[in-house]
């Protein structure tokens, strides 16, 4: 897989992941946003930063295998104190997954912050939704 369709695929896998996590707990984070500010993301992705940094020190998983929030495997260079690559946490988490986590938290920092966003990314974002419409009118057409 070329790195266009790896990106292509973990867009996917992010985007699959959060639909799931949102299903099972609402908009917490939207919610939680709108009641105290862009705090509780930077706190959230702090969090994430945090584990991410705790599970590359420990060794406990830096090649990702089957875990709860990945369809996929993917592999990550090792850290040097690892002597089991591969293993995933006492959670179940793996250190890609925390790498995908904190993408969707960097992500939903963006939708929140939607009003405050550049006229030409607004711009943009609208330019994919219409493409996204056209491309849900082809698949009834066929």
């Amino acid at each position: 897989m070329n790195n266009l369709e790896m990106h292509k695929a973990l867009c996917k896998i992010i985007h699959s992941v959060y639909v799931r996590k949102n299903a099972a707990y609402g908009n917490s984070f939207g919610d939680t946003f709108r009641t105290l500010g862009i705090i509780s993301a930077l706190t959230r992705i702090t969090d994430k930063y945090n584990r991410l940094v705790t599970l590359y020190l420990s060794g406990q998983s830096h090649n990702a295998t089957e875990s709860p929030n990945m369809t996929e495997s993917h592999s990550v260079t090792e850290s040097p104190n690892s002597d089991n690559p591969g293993k995933v946490d006492d959670l179940g988490e793996s250190l890609v997954d925390t790498l995908l986590d904190l993408a969707n938290y960097c992500l939903m920092t963006v939708i929140e912050l939607q009003d405050e966003l550049p006229d030409n990314l607004r711009e943009q974002l609208k330019d994919v939704q219409c493409v996204a419409e056209e491309d849900k009118a082809l698949a009834y057409t066929d």
